[in-house]
């Protein structure tokens, strides 16, 4: 009888946050007739483009057991150099390349922070954004950079800008990553290497993975996905964002922690970070189709990494108890 009232208490906590999710949608579709528009559904896949590799770059992170503060600074620095560039005629394959080593630098400089200096994360990461911000705003004079119509070339443009078959054209570039990071997580000897290391470094040093060479590749990676939305930035705006960035930080986290509580029962894993971010974009467009100030999507936010947070720990309370 006891082992069925514990299997039962065990689906209940599983399931919480899914009847969390539904409960907030059905809350939005009540309160405004406009949510459960194409418009509106158009405009949530927008801003989920950006978040969602966001996201799936810093599960990677996460995965590793390390922590990464770095990439919301990094975001303004991709934008700022990508219009710089752009601005000094800096032919576009190159300047892409060049965003992208910049970003896979900055991941790669924080793994090697970590790993061989021993600096722990927290500290690593906060130094290495207060260094990209300081770049930043030395280039930019923290401000945004336009750029002329025809700088850029058309398509790219067309990503951040125009739609396709009353989509996002964002999404033909966020959803090939977000497919690649969920296949190189799960599916990849790298991807079960990098969950040994979070999970146990010790077993993982006994089987002969390389725990340096696992954390530096997840912090290059989240390098690379911080660049990219810089460049997704760009081209929406058709300008170097230089303040673009850190108001991203929450919503990354709240995004990877809830989406700890779904798929994988406490273990940070991508689809659960890609629901997690579509997630946090709709409590954000809900809100603010209620006219609600823009500091209620802060405390939501908030609420929403306290609640995925606690399901996780009620998850691994249960898993200790079986």
């Amino acid at each position: 009888m006891s082992v069925k009232k514990i299997n039962v208490k065990r689906v209940v906590i599983e399931n919480l946050s899914l009847v969390f999710i539904f409960a907030i949608i059905l809350f939005f579709a009540l309160s405004s007739s406009r949510f459960f528009t194409i418009r509106n559904f158009k405009s949530i896949l927008m801003e989920w483009s950006i978040l969602s590799v966001l996201a799936a770059g810093f599960t990677y992170v996460i995965i590793a057991s390390e922590f990464d503060l770095s990439f919301g600074y990094l975001i303004g620095l991709s934008s700022v150099v990508a219009a710089l560039l752009t601005k000094a005629n800096v032919g576009f394959p190159f300047m892409i390349l060049i965003v992208l080593l910049i970003g896979a630098s900055v991941g790669s400089i924080n793994g090697l922070l970590i790993t061989r200096m021993g600096i722990p994360a927290f500290l690593a990461t906060i130094g290495m954004g207060a260094v990209c911000q300081g770049i930043n705003y030395f280039f930019s004079g923290a401000a945004a950079i336009p750029l002329k119509s025809r700088q850029l070339p058309s398509f790219f443009i067309f990503l951040g800008q125009k739609s396709l078959i009353n989509m996002p054209a964002l999404l033909l570039l966020s959803l090939p990553l977000a497919i690649i990071a969920y296949f190189y997580a799960n599916h990849t000897k790298f991807g079960q290497h990098l969950y040994v290391i979070g999970i146990n470094p010790d077993a993982a040093k006994k089987v002969g993975i390389n725990i340096k060479k696992g954390k530096l590749i997840a912090m290059m990676l989240n390098g690379i996905a911080a660049a990219i939305v810089g460049l997704m930035i760009t081209a929406r705006t058709n300008s170097g964002q230089a303040a673009a960035g850190p108001e991203y930080l929450n919503d990354v986290f709240a995004s990877v922690f809830f989406g700890m509580s779904l798929f994988k029962a406490g273990e940070p894993n991508i689809g659960g970070s890609l629901v997690g971010a579509l997630f946090i974009i709709t409590i954000s467009n809900g809100l603010r189709l209620m006219n609600m100030p823009f500091y209620y999507h802060m405390i939501s936010t908030g609420i929403v990494i306290l609640i995925g947070v606690g399901i996780v720990s009620l998850m691994h309370r249960q898993h200790l108890k079986k």
